[in-house]
């Protein structure tokens, strides 16, 4: 979690650590990302079974615990699909701009850069605040994060690093963008699973 607010707040700084340390992507899934993801998700399940879901401008409605359980199951396949999914587009991407990238180092660029979207999770819990401002501003953070992360953590040449970081936000942006439709579609009943 530290990481993801290092990711809001000074990106350039860490990337080059993040780099260094060279983690492969199962720590990275299981000691950094997966516990994000699980904790904002918790926190945002939290903030919908105590405060409701905003209906409209009357007010809100309250959310039965079964309909979040199972919004929050589908947000998380979502968020994992989008990460294992998004660093295969984003390695055959790497690799068609002749980068000798991994698999690993693939996911673990988007992980950490996508670290923002994840957090604002807890912060689309409470019912006031419009559940696509929240992803958007996660988005916007992310994309903030993947500018240093491509150039430092892929090495793509440098004339092609600018291309390959457009590339990825659009990833980003696509696969993300897909997932929290998704779940909130399954939220707001519109999409049985």
């Amino acid at each position: 979690m530290i990481r993801a607010f290092q990711m809001i707040f000074s990106p350039e700084g860490v990337w080059p650590k993040i780099a260094e340390k060279n983690r492969h992507m199962i720590f990275i899934l299981f000691l950094s990302t997966l516990p994000l993801i699980l904790g904002c998700l918790a926190l945002e399940g939290l903030g919908l079974e105590k405060l409701g879901e905003p209906m409209g401008e009357l007010g809100r409605s309250r959310v039965e615990r079964a309909v979040i359980l199972k919004y929050l199951g589908i947000h998380l396949a979502g968020d994992l699909i989008f990460l294992f999914l998004g660093s295969y587009f984003m390695v055959s991407v790497a690799r068609s701009f002749n980068a000798r990238t991994t698999y690993s180092q693939g996911f673990c660029t988007l992980a950490i850069a996508a670290s923002p979207i994840f957090l604002m999770h807890a912060v689309d819990g409470l019912p006031g605040i419009y559940t696509w401002l929240c992803w958007g501003v996660g988005l916007g953070l992310a994309i903030r994060a993947l500018y240093h992360g491509v150039a430092v953590n892929l090495k793509p040449e440098q004339t092609k690093g600018f291309g390959l970081y457009i590339v990825s936000v659009l990833i980003v942006a696509a696969l993300s963008g897909l997932a929290h439709f998704i779940a909130i579609s399954v939220l707001h009943g519109k999409m049985s699973s």
